[in-house]
């Protein structure tokens, strides 16, 4: 009985004695830390900073925007001329390397070292449903080294720029009749190129009027709409004009008895057709003639306005129709009608002159000269129809920079919490050494008494 108290007393006088120990280790680290707490703020503070500039200079090859796309159709994820919508685009070759170009770094980097330093996810899908159509996307660029020459979010700017080209040119608008080859109209008949000139240059002048009707007064360096409008009437009504005349006062052909077959036999389809045309124009007058005048008078039927309310409205008859067919059939024939007769000129023109060698070299530097006239036309259209879509299709996509500012690209909350951590553990290594030396100090103590005793 006596010895288990003994035994209780001794545990509780080591207890108590590891408790002396715990407290008097914390005061001598106060007293150490108090001691030296400029030392430890001095520290704190360097070590603080070399966190920061670590943060920094991890996120100086980052660069992040944000990319939304405004128009109806982005909605249900198509393009402005409503084919199928592709972010992936974004990172195609042809993109990335007018990036590249745009940036000056052609031989320094490849599309494909840039294509794996870009990341794009959906920057809104977060709780949507599964057939969500996103209409936002985060880009960013990360982990991108360019020694310096171009910065990450330079280059993420560059790339925005050449994707939006990229989208405008190839989803803004239609202009496949801005586009067309000039070989054609360099060689073969000389009547047959001045046509298709003619034809092209009714095409690129009705884009033209189109525009003029969206937009009367834009201009891109210099130049508008009204002003290409009166350039392209002119090469028709002058430049056109006076090529024909000349062409065929003279009699000029590349190959005069070819040309001579096409037109005869432009001249008997084109009879056919009238004949036809003609004929059903007959047809259609003995049928008016014949129709029943009674059953021709106004027929007036009860009718419904736009308010639910009833009014008598005019209803055609079959004599109508038969009016408006033979109209139709009538102007069609006169078309047919005035192409013979051009073409009987044009074979008459042919055959009663004959051209020298200078007056056919004539003919072919003046269409040679419009040729290359009527293709920087189309290019002055083109080059303005761009600007003008940019212009009219600005906030078609936006791009709005996501990137953090100096605050948060220091991370000073974390590199504050990461010097604590550092401090906490020295602090704690310190203890524990204090701690021991404090036990083997009491161990030897305890020793040293038992030995006397």
């Amino acid at each position: 009985m006596e010895r288990k108290e003994e035994q209780l007393m001794a545990k509780k006088r080591g207890r108590q004695e590891n408790n002396v120990a715990y407290i008097n280790a914390g005061v001598m680290l106060l007293t150490k830390t108090a001691q030296h707490v400029q030392s430890l703020l001095l520290f704190s503070a360097v070590l603080m900073l070399v966190f920061m500039g670590f943060n920094y200079y991890r996120s100086r090859g980052t660069a992040q925007v944000i990319m939304t796309l405004n128009y109806e159709q982005a909605s249900e994820g198509l393009n402005p001329n409503n084919t199928r919508y592709n972010v992936s685009e974004l990172e195609s070759e042809e993109v990335l390397a007018q990036a590249i170009s745009y940036a000056g770094l052609t031989d320094e980097l490849t599309t494909q070292e840039l294509a794996q330093a870009i990341t794009v996810n959906a920057a809104n899908s977060a709780g949507k449903s599964d057939d969500f159509i996103n209409t936002s996307y985060r880009i960013t660029v990360k982990n991108l080294d360019l020694g310096g020459k171009v910065s990450a979010s330079g280059m993420l700017g560059l790339i925005c720029k050449a994707y939006k080209e990229y989208f405008m040119t190839n989803y803004a608008e239609n202009q496949a009749v801005l586009s067309f080859s000039t070989d054609s109209m360099d060689d073969g008949e000389y009547m047959s190129r001045i046509e298709l000139m003619e034809l092209r240059a009714n095409q690129l002048l009705r884009y033209v009027n189109g525009r003029l009707k969206e937009n009367r007064t834009y201009s891109n360096n210099g130049e508008s709409f009204n002003d290409l409008e009166q350039k392209l009437q002119n090469f028709i009504d002058y430049d056109i004009e006076n090529i024909t005349a000349y062409v065929l006062e003279h009699g000029i052909a590349a190959d005069k008895e070819s040309y001579l077959s096409i037109l005869s036999y432009k001249i008997r389809m084109s009879t056919l057709d009238y004949d036809q045309k003609m004929a059903v124009y007959q047809v259609d007058n003995e049928g008016i003639k014949k129709y029943n005048t009674d059953m021709g008078a106004i027929v007036m039927v009860p009718t419904r306005d736009e308010n639910n309310g009833y009014y008598m409205s005019r209803t055609e008859t079959e004599m109508d129709y038969l009016s408006k067919d033979a109209e139709e059939y009538l102007e069609s024939a006169k078309e047919e009608l005035t192409q013979i007769n051009y073409s009987n000129y044009v074979i008459e023109q042919l055959e009663s002159n004959h051209p020298t060698a200078a007056q056919e070299a004539k003919a072919e530097a003046l269409l040679s000269s419009m040729s290359v006239y009527l293709s920087q036309l189309a290019e002055s259209v083109q080059e303005l129809d761009n600007a003008f879509n940019l212009y009219k299709t600005k906030n078609y996509i936006t791009f709005k920079s996501n990137n953090e500012g100096l605050v948060n690209r220091l991370c000073v909350k974390k590199a504050a919490a990461a010097t604590a951590v550092i401090l906490v553990f020295i602090l704690l290594v310190i203890y524990i050494r204090i701690l021991r030396r404090l036990e083997k100090n009491d161990s030897g103590a305890t020793g040293s008494k038992k030995e006397t005793a």
